[in-house]
């Protein structure tokens, strides 16, 4: 479908281009982010898009632990790491 509807709107200069930036990392353009917005709210695909999901303190240390790969045991296969788990 020919898309013929403008959507303007008035956002803090930095925020525009910190938002710009992401969106390139994502391979995604402006527009198309609005129209993912869009499909996502008009076509009842999530019932609150703007829900928070940043992770508190508690699970940013729980990720960060995680990196750290130093001491972690290593297994050759799937199978190995579950027969640890008996």
């Amino acid at each position: 479908m020919p898309k013929k509807a403008i959507v303007r709107a008035q956002v803090e200069p930095e925020l525009k281009k910190q938002a710009e930036a992401r969106f390139s990392e994502w391979g995604m353009t402006v527009d198309e982010a609005i129209t993912l917005l869009y499909e996502r709210v008009a076509g009842g695909y999530c019932s609150d898009p703007f829900s928070p999901h940043i992770p508190n303190a508690e699970t940013i240390a729980a990720m960060e632990e995680g990196k750290d790969r130093e001491g972690q045991p290593k297994y050759s296969s799937f199978g190995e790491f579950l027969a640890t788990l008996d």
